[in-house]
């Protein structure tokens, strides 16, 4: 009994040691790994910590992100708008500057057209201006011509009127006292006038005038002396081509010199037309300074004043010469074409 109380003692012992040191072991295990899980709590804690402090200053990035890319997104927009506005501009500006370019693409061409036209006037009145002048010369020298040969037929006739009367007057017996009697009409000779040739017209200062040359002599049918003396004709410009008092003038020099009158009147009109288109070309901006259309300008300008000037005084040279030239109708279309130059020379600042 004895020993089974010792082994159920000992058994007792050994399982209260056996439990002790489990429970010791257990605690110690239990403490150790409370030990370790409270480390690995402060470490998932401190964790979590950091995760909490990323993900603040993630999101803190994100959201400064997300401010940096609408403010980008802003300013991309802005950009773009500029960007089309700038376009729309650049659309505007070229079509107007197309339009500019067609507007003066055109005027070129107008100016291009109102030049040819000019200088295809300026050719037709210079032609124009040239035929004129050459028709003027013509004219005179036809009526030249004619005036010879009207002075040679009249002087032959008058030649064997003389030659009539005196065969007719003169007896036979008295041809001794011939040289007396033409000693009496030599005396009487200086009372009479010499007449001029009648080929001097009264021309311009600018034109000299020309001689006649002598007319032709016909010869007498006999060889008996002239008892006259050569008065002088209606149609010789004695005194300066004034008409003699008294005598009136035939028809044919009254429609000659009114042919001569109309034709200068028509040259002076030309000419103050001229003296117009040049200076409204000038005033257009067809002739620009110190080039050489001005240079042509100047020239034709000049020729177009000497021409008024010329045409004037031959004008007031068969006004003065002829006072039956000076109608009604001539004298208001002189005064009409003096006008129209007064007021050129008075917008233009001419002397």
């Amino acid at each position: 009994m004895r020993e089974a109380q010792g082994m159920s003692k000992a058994l007792r012992f050994v399982g209260t040691s056996s439990l002790f040191t489990v429970g010791a072991a257990t605690l110690v295990v239990a403490a150790y790994t409370l030990r370790t899980a409270r480390k690995y709590v402060g470490l998932a804690e401190d964790r979590m910590e950091h995760l909490r402090e990323e993900q603040a200053g993630l999101l803190g990035f994100l959201r400064e992100e997300r401010r940096v890319s609408k403010e980008e997104s802003k300013r991309e927009r802005e950009q773009h708008l500029e960007l089309q506005q700038k376009v729309e501009w650049l659309n505007r500006e070229f079509k107007q500057l197309q339009r500019e370019q067609g507007q003066l693409a055109e005027k070129f061409e107008r100016e291009r057209a109102r030049r040819l036209e000019y200088q295809q006037q300026q050719t037709r009145q210079e032609r124009e201006e040239r035929a004129r002048e050459r028709e003027r010369r013509d004219s005179e020298q036809k009526i030249e011509h004619l005036k010879r040969e009207l002075r040679e037929l009249r002087e032959a006739q008058q030649d064997r009127k003389i030659e009539q009367d005196s065969s007719s007057s003169v007896p036979a017996g008295s041809l001794e006292s011939l040289p007396k009697g033409r000693e009496l009409l030599g005396e009487e000779l200086p009372s009479a006038p010499r007449p001029r040739e009648a080929g001097k017209t009264s021309r311009p200062a600018s034109s000299p005038e020309k001689k006649a040359p002598a007319p032709a002599k016909v010869p007498p049918t006999n060889k008996r002396p002239r008892l006259g003396v050569r008065l002088p004709h209606p149609d010789d410009l004695a005194g300066g081509g004034r008409a003699p008092v008294g005598r009136p003038r035939s028809g044919a020099q009254l429609e000659v010199f009114r042919k001569h009158y109309d034709r200068y009147l028509e040259n002076y009109r030309g000419y103050v037309e001229l003296a117009e288109g040049l200076y409204r070309a000038r005033d257009n901006g067809e002739v620009q300074p110190g080039s050489f259309e001005e240079r042509e300008w100047r020239g034709r300008l000049r020729r177009a004043n000497d021409g008024i000037e010329r045409t004037t005084s031959r004008l007031d040279i068969l006004e003065e010469h002829n006072p039956e030239l000076a109608t009604d109708d001539r004298i208001s279309r002189r005064a009409g074409v003096a006008r129209r130059h007064s007021e050129l020379q008075r917008k233009t600042g001419a002397v």
